[in-house]
């Protein structure tokens, strides 16, 4: 109804005239406003001394820290502790918050020292790895399974499986006491965008290490990941791998690869945080290589 009345208008001379002027003035605004951001590119480009190829870079790296924001917890008498290996890559700064929880882990390779902390700790940990045939060492409360992990649930087959289906496996679906760690070489991206925030909402405390955060050409992966991981949870703690060199661009430095600590929102209160990264917490994930500083990453 709305389209033929406006068809209707469009007939009538001083209306059609309106109408050509409206249309006229805003593609004029829209052309004007393209030539001021091709002049603040132009200009950004100069000063930078960078190529177009590097601007759209910047633009990528800027996006992924606008949704990459750290918050502190308010009045919470739990310290953050280190979770798994000590000294050198594997270990992650998490809450010491775990009681009554159950653990999830994926991506094991050689190293249990996150799962072992967990298992000592009297969680049960579930683990899963399907590149692997055996853990290293075993306890009592662990749970392995030679399985990946899956985001789109068309591809579930024996070996690889959606977090939503192993959570119903073990039995965990009315359970929202659930800790995740998630170190899978890109696989969280797939896994954040088409977990569904029933699943994500059984987590209290997850801790990732995100990969290619640097590589533009996966944007529409990363970016409706965070966005979507924000919408439950809210990030507390960030460490650069330096295993891989950080990239910085303009004003703007990324690291390729991230270690995160993320906490359920509807658990805690939280302000704008103004630590330093890497915190005393810390450690380097090579001794090879001097440490990432992130600074006050906000």
């Amino acid at each position: 109804m709305t389209n033929r009345i406006y068809q209707l208008l469009k007939r009538l001379p001083i209306i059609s005239q309106w109408l050509a002027r409206f249309q006229s003035l805003e593609n004029g605004l829209k052309r004007i406003e393209r030539q001021l951001s091709n002049a603040l590119q132009n200009d950004f480009l100069k000063e930078n001394q960078i190529s177009l190829e590097d601007y759209h870079v910047y633009t990528h790296f800027k996006n992924v820290r606008s949704h990459l924001k750290v918050m502190d917890v308010i009045e919470t008498k739990q310290k953050y502790i280190r979770v798994g290996e000590k000294n050198v890559d594997g270990g992650y700064a998490m809450l010491d918050n775990f009681q009554n929880s159950i653990a999830y882990s994926f991506g094991i390779c050689d190293d249990v020292s996150w799962d072992a902390d967990m298992a000592n700790l009297g969680l049960e940990v579930f683990m899963y790895d399907h590149t692997i045939k055996k853990l290293p060492y075993s306890h009592k409360n662990f749970h392995f399974n030679k399985i990946g992990i899956l985001g789109d649930p068309k591809d579930s087959c024996a070996n690889m499986k959606t977090m939503s289906e192993l959570v119903e496996l073990n039995g965990h679906t009315e359970k929202r006491n659930l800790i995740l760690k998630m170190d899978v070489e890109g696989w969280e991206w797939e896994f954040l965008n088409y977990a569904s925030e029933t699943t994500l909402d059984q987590f209290s405390q997850m801790v990732f290490e995100f990969h290619d955060l640097t590589n533009p050409a996966l944007a529409h992966k990363i970016i409706p990941a965070l966005k979507k991981l924000n919408n439950s949870h809210q990030l507390v703690h960030v460490h650069a791998n330096n295993l891989h060199p950080a990239h910085y661009l303009g004003d703007t430095m990324l690291p390729p690869v991230l270690e995160v600590t993320y906490l359920r929102k509807k658990d805690f209160d939280f302000i704008e945080s103004k630590r330093f990264f890497p915190q005393k917490i810390d450690v380097q994930n090579t001794s090879k290589w001097q440490e990432i500083i992130l600074g006050k990453w906000n």
